[in-house]
Protein backbone atom coordinates (compact mmCIF):
# COMPACT_ATOMS: atom_id res chain seq x y z
CA UNK A 1 0.00 0.00 0.00
CA UNK A 2 1.41 3.29 -1.01
CA UNK A 3 1.40 6.14 1.92
CA UNK A 4 -1.10 9.19 1.11
CA UNK A 5 -0.48 11.58 -1.52
CA UNK A 6 2.54 9.34 -3.41
CA UNK A 7 1.97 7.13 -5.96
CA UNK A 8 3.40 3.37 -6.74
CA UNK A 9 5.38 2.90 -9.46
CA UNK A 10 5.47 -1.47 -9.70
CA UNK A 11 8.60 -2.85 -11.59
CA UNK A 12 9.87 -6.31 -11.53
CA UNK A 13 12.19 -7.12 -8.86
CA UNK A 14 15.22 -8.50 -10.69
CA UNK A 15 15.17 -5.34 -12.86
CA UNK A 16 14.72 -3.06 -9.90
CA UNK A 17 17.69 -4.63 -8.05
CA UNK A 18 19.71 -4.18 -11.02
CA UNK A 19 19.35 -1.18 -10.93
CA UNK A 20 19.34 -0.13 -7.91
CA UNK A 21 23.02 -1.90 -7.52
CA UNK A 22 24.24 0.03 -10.45
CA UNK A 23 22.55 3.39 -8.83
CA UNK A 24 24.44 3.04 -5.59
CA UNK A 25 27.74 2.70 -7.50
CA UNK A 26 27.27 6.27 -9.18
CA UNK A 27 27.62 7.41 -5.46
CA UNK A 28 25.02 10.16 -5.99
CA UNK A 29 23.12 11.78 -2.98
CA UNK A 30 20.05 10.69 -3.72
CA UNK A 31 17.54 7.26 -2.79
CA UNK A 32 16.28 5.25 -5.68
CA UNK A 33 12.73 7.22 -5.66
CA UNK A 34 14.36 10.64 -5.82
CA UNK A 35 16.74 9.75 -8.45
CA UNK A 36 14.06 7.51 -10.83
CA UNK A 37 11.61 10.68 -10.60
CA UNK A 38 14.39 13.34 -11.95
CA UNK A 39 14.85 10.77 -14.09
CA UNK A 40 11.43 10.35 -15.04
CA UNK A 41 11.15 14.42 -15.43
CA UNK A 42 14.42 14.58 -17.70
CA UNK A 43 12.83 11.98 -20.05
CA UNK A 44 9.51 13.78 -20.47
CA UNK A 45 11.31 16.80 -20.47
CA UNK A 46 13.39 15.49 -23.34
CA UNK A 47 10.96 14.02 -25.68
CA UNK A 48 9.04 17.17 -25.80
CA UNK A 49 11.82 18.87 -26.96
CA UNK A 50 11.99 16.12 -29.79
CA UNK A 51 8.43 16.37 -30.89
CA UNK A 52 8.22 20.38 -30.63
CA UNK A 53 12.25 20.52 -32.68
CA UNK A 54 12.81 17.36 -34.31
CA UNK A 55 9.49 16.09 -35.53
CA UNK A 56 10.46 15.51 -39.11
CA UNK A 57 12.97 12.78 -37.39
CA UNK A 58 11.30 9.43 -36.67
CA UNK A 59 12.26 6.71 -34.32
CA UNK A 60 12.32 3.27 -36.47
CA UNK A 61 13.86 0.80 -34.81
CA UNK A 62 16.67 -0.09 -32.16
CA UNK A 63 20.01 -2.20 -33.12
CA UNK A 64 22.54 -3.37 -30.88
CA UNK A 65 24.81 -0.34 -30.13
CA UNK A 66 22.48 2.28 -31.59
CA UNK A 67 18.75 3.21 -33.39
CA UNK A 68 17.20 3.21 -36.59
CA UNK A 69 15.99 6.99 -37.64
CA UNK A 70 13.47 8.44 -40.35
CA UNK A 71 14.11 12.03 -41.73
CA UNK A 72 11.30 12.90 -43.48
CA UNK A 73 12.83 16.13 -44.59
CA UNK A 74 16.07 14.14 -46.41
CA UNK A 75 13.08 11.32 -47.23
CA UNK A 76 15.97 9.13 -45.93
CA UNK A 77 16.51 5.78 -43.35
CA UNK A 78 19.53 6.73 -41.13
CA UNK A 79 21.67 5.10 -38.42
CA UNK A 80 22.76 6.73 -35.29
CA UNK A 81 25.47 4.17 -33.27
CA UNK A 82 27.96 3.90 -30.98
CA UNK A 83 31.63 3.03 -31.81
CA UNK A 84 33.73 2.99 -29.07
CA UNK A 85 33.44 6.22 -27.22
CA UNK A 86 32.52 7.82 -30.34
CA UNK A 87 28.61 8.72 -31.49
CA UNK A 88 28.05 8.05 -35.39
CA UNK A 89 25.72 9.25 -37.47
CA UNK A 90 25.23 6.96 -41.15
CA UNK A 91 24.79 10.28 -43.30
CA UNK A 92 27.07 12.86 -41.20
CA UNK A 93 30.10 10.23 -39.36
CA UNK A 94 31.48 11.57 -36.12
CA UNK A 95 30.08 15.65 -37.43
CA UNK A 96 27.71 17.14 -34.82
CA UNK A 97 23.92 17.06 -36.68
CA UNK A 98 20.28 16.56 -34.95
CA UNK A 99 20.37 12.99 -35.74
CA UNK A 100 22.69 12.13 -33.18
CA UNK A 101 20.71 14.81 -30.56
CA UNK A 102 17.20 12.82 -31.41
CA UNK A 103 18.99 9.80 -30.50
CA UNK A 104 20.61 11.23 -27.40
CA UNK A 105 17.39 12.50 -26.08
CA UNK A 106 15.48 9.63 -26.81
CA UNK A 107 15.02 7.21 -24.11
CA UNK A 108 15.21 3.69 -25.73
CA UNK A 109 18.78 4.93 -26.71
CA UNK A 110 21.25 3.41 -24.56
CA UNK A 111 24.88 3.92 -24.20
Amino acid sequence: MTREGYSNLSVPEERFDEVRRKLETLDLDLSLAQYAMKVLESSVSKMEYIQKNLSHISFSGIGKNGMALFDEKADELLRVYTKGSKLICSVHKEKPCEHKIFAALHPDFVI
